[in-house]
């Protein structure tokens, strides 16, 4: 089944996850990046104060982007996790990354929202 979370707290995470799989180019304009044919994908849009983000997948539980600035990195990283919870209700939480394969942390100030989720398949 397919999973969509657009842009937020997430279930106890462990063990810390797998490196990051080799993605795939991103579709002509830059806003879509998929990794592994569809296992993940991120589509986005900016605006002058607002990133726009949706994430699917093909696998079950849970999807995630980070974004950093030291390319090749997950460290020092701001993280947003999304999934369903048991009750079919989508979930975000914002999460800081400090070191790199290591569990994220909550981050202080919540920053995203989700504005909509499903499941399909």
């Amino acid at each position: 089944p397919s999973r969509v979370i657009s842009p937020t707290p997430s279930p106890s995470l462990s063990p810390a996850p797998s490196p990051p799989p080799s993605p795939t180019p991103p579709l002509a304009g830059g806003n879509r990046f998929c990794a592994q044919g569809d296992l993940f994908c991120l589509e986005w849009s900016i605006s002058s104060t607002t990133i726009t983000m949706t994430m699917s997948s093909t696998a079950t539980g849970w999807v995630a982007v980070g974004f950093t600035d030291i390319s090749g990195k997950m460290g020092p990283a701001d993280v947003y996790f999304g999934w369903l919870d048991t009750s079919g209700t989508p979930q975000l939480s914002d999460r800081t990354n400090g070191a790199g394969y290591v569990q994220n942390a909550p981050d202080a100030q919540q920053d995203g929202q989700v504005q909509s989720a499903s499941i399909s398949g």
